[in-house]
């Protein structure tokens, strides 16, 4: 009989083992065996195990897939860093439009209305929906040309591959080469001041780095004629092409003159962005 009884006595001590190697939670009752896919974080720390994230639903699935459409549907141009385009086209000038009289700014010896061609170029940083740029702009009329330059600061909304955009600018402008009705008696006048301008437009890109696209502007223009002395005042006078009227307004341009006008532009703009 000691056989069984020894038997037995073993199979009592393998159990007790079992019980007290198995990890014991607060309040004395046993942790529950880890589950797969569970990590240590070290030796003592608690066993976790972070569970799988649960399904879409029909609705996280429609959304994921009208994002997926409209990334399809993008240009799919990356982000650009550098921004420049060139533009020309048409513009109408009006040098005494906001405060009219063209005697006391320029003698009436220069046509203070114009219409020409424009041309310019711009070149900075875009960020975003944002473009900072440094702007030159050349209107080229029968009684001069108008240059001016200045910072332009651009705001753009990203509608797939076509683009509006605003943009507001101001700066240095002069009027060069003034071209009189006379027969260049009027040479010794110069022109020059500031603007301010207001644009909207629409790109539409080609290419992630090229776009084609329309620009419509107006610029105020505030400009000042410095006075002339007596003998460039009587220099124009003695010019054979002047009336005894001309001659006569002439004499007015020796007093600074200020002038309050603008411009109307619609041009065709080329862009390069990378």
């Amino acid at each position: 009989m000691r056989g069984p009884a020894v038997t037995v006595g073993l199979a009592l001590l393998l159990g007790a083992a079992r019980v007290e190697a198995q990890p014991v939670r607060a309040g004395g009752a046993p942790a529950p065996p880890a589950l797969p896919g569970a990590g240590v974080l070290g030796a003592g720390a608690p066993q976790i195990y972070i569970p799988p994230p649960p399904p879409l639903t029909p609705e996280q699935q429609r959304t994921v897939q009208l994002l997926d459409e409209a990334r399809q549907e993008d240009s799919g141009r990356p982000l650009s860093w550098v921004w420049a385009d060139v533009t020309g086209g048409f513009e109408q000038l009006g040098l005494q439009t906001l405060n009219g009289g063209d005697l006391g700014f320029v003698g009436g010896l220069v046509n203070t209305s114009a219409s020409g061609g424009a041309v310019s170029a711009g070149i900075g940083a875009r960020l975003l929906y944002f473009t900072l740029l440094l702007r030159g702009r050349i209107g080229i009329f029968n009684n001069g040309q108008l240059y001016r330059i200045g910072p332009e600061a651009g705001f753009h909304v990203p509608l797939g591959r076509v683009e509006p955009h605003v943009a507001l600018g101001l700066g240095f402008a002069t009027m060069g080469n003034l071209h009189d009705n006379v027969g260049g008696a009027a040479s010794a006048i110069t022109l020059r001041g500031f603007y301010t301008r207001v644009s909207a437009g629409l790109d539409y890109y080609l290419a992630p780095a090229f776009s084609l696209g329309l620009d419509v502007s107006t610029d105020l223009l505030g400009l000042v004629r410095p006075s002339l002395t007596m003998p460039q005042v009587q220099l124009i006078q003695a010019s054979p092409g002047l009336s005894a009227a001309q001659k006569t307004t002439a004499g007015l341009l020796t007093s600074t003159g200020t002038g309050w006008g603008g411009t109307v532009a619609a041009c065709a703009l080329l862009g390069l962005h990378f």
